[in-house]
């Protein structure tokens, strides 16, 4: 997908000279904006905030394998659908891809830090990744640009890596939403 960004580049360029748990952290970010508008049976919510916790929980600590993620997104462990083969209402798509592209991207990053490879789906995803959940987001009701733009500013003024392969120190979910400007976000406005 084409990036239609207003930023003279693309946030993955922007954010490629950033540690990993940065970009991470960034495209988690979009998903916990994205998944407010999610309206789902308590089971479908109850996944994916499952989900994003564990993401959440490997960008603190790297201590959660690709393995976990990967089966907390497809579900593998229960009879159920995964989170990434969820059926959202056409209304929801775009937020359901933000929600699940900020997931595969932290699963492959915990799979990157290691040296590991994941299925062939998460093998597929890259730092473009980060530029398609923003294009998604932009489809989101209530998008918030410049707190996307802030995202990105914090990310690279604070968390620059010598290498791109670098963990990086932990950004706590908070820190992020308090960043953009979304702690307190709702798609009502409450």
């Amino acid at each position: 997908m084409e990036n239609s960004s207003t930023s003279p580049t693309s946030y993955a360029t922007q954010l490629a000279g950033c540690a990993f748990r940065a970009r991470v952290a960034f495209g988690l970010a979009l998903a916990e904006y994205a998944k407010t508008t999610i309206s789902a049976d308590n089971d479908v919510v109850g996944k994916i905030r499952a989900a994003l916790d564990l993401a959440w929980l490997w960008e603190q600590t790297a201590e959660v394998s690709g393995d976990t993620l990967q089966n907390a997104l497809e579900n593998e462990n229960d009879d159920g659908l995964g989170v990434d083969e969820y059926e959202a209402p056409d209304s929801q798509k775009p937020a359901w891809v933000v929600v699940t592209s900020a997931i595969m991207y932290a699963c492959r990053c915990a799979y990157d830090v290691v040296g590991e490879r994941g299925s062939e789906t998460i093998n597929e995803v890259s730092d473009k990744m980060v530029d398609q959940a923003v294009d998604y987001l932009r489809q989101v009701p209530g998008f918030d640009q410049a707190g996307v733009d802030r995202l990105a500013q914090y990310c690279v003024a604070n968390h620059k890596a010598a290498d791109d392969k670098d963990l990086g120190a932990p950004i706590s979910r908070e820190t992020m939403l308090e960043v953009a400007g979304w702690a307190s976000w709702s798609p009502t406005g409450l």
